[in-house]
């Protein structure tokens, strides 16, 4: 990542909790292709496993980012499952093995931009440019991806929302994907404001 980008924080620490049964390996395979399909590259910051006498205790980081022009999407997911254990489950007649941990996903989503022609303005342009952008009316350059930024972020959240509800409901009716990402992305603006 290049230090002349200017960041901005679109999304802030949209969390989701869940307790109980579920696999690990359908979590991280739902996550590795909601953000291919949107298509970010994906990038792994940090995993660590810690083992104690309660269970396992993960924790992973992702930075998926998206390209475009000169200016990156950036998403930051954080997953941490503590007291993570395998067990064995019967689940409509066949025996699985599943995990039972307490997970803690949070998503943030950054906005870096890279205007070049910017770098070699006048000092006093660049503020008045600055004020004007946001403050009165936004005349940057980069117009709809904060939007498509956040849209992304929301889409994250509601696919990983739904794969862990699956395991709660025995009957589990997929909602229509176009309704969670619109409730997400109303919370995202909320908490926005």
């Amino acid at each position: 990542m290049d230090l002349n980008y200017e960041r901005s924080l679109v999304v802030n620490d949209k969390t989701f909790q869940y307790s109980g049964l579920f696999r690990v390996d359908d979590l991280l395979d739902t996550i590795n292709k909601v953000i291919t399909e949107l298509g970010y590259t994906r990038r792994e910051k940090k995993s660590e496993e810690l083992v104690i006498e309660e269970g396992k205790k993960v924790f992973i980081e992702l930075r998926p980012y998206k390209q475009k022009g000169n200016v990156q999407l950036q998403l930051a997911i954080r997953i941490t499952l503590d007291h993570l254990k395998d067990t064995v489950e019967e689940v409509k007649g066949h025996i699985q093995k599943l995990q039972v941990a307490d997970v803690h996903i949070a998503i943030d989503a950054w906005f870096l931009a890279d205007d070049e022609f910017e770098n070699y303005m006048a000092p006093w342009r660049y503020f008045v440019r600055s004020l004007i952008s946001k403050y009165i009316v936004d005349i940057s350059l980069h117009r709809g991806l904060p939007d498509e930024l956040t849209k992304d972020a929301a889409t994250v959240y509601a696919r990983i929302k739904q794969l862990l509800n699956s395991y709660t409901q025995e009957k589990f009716v997929k909602p229509v994907e176009q309704d969670i990402i619109g409730s997400v992305a109303e919370e995202i603006k909320e908490l926005a404001k």
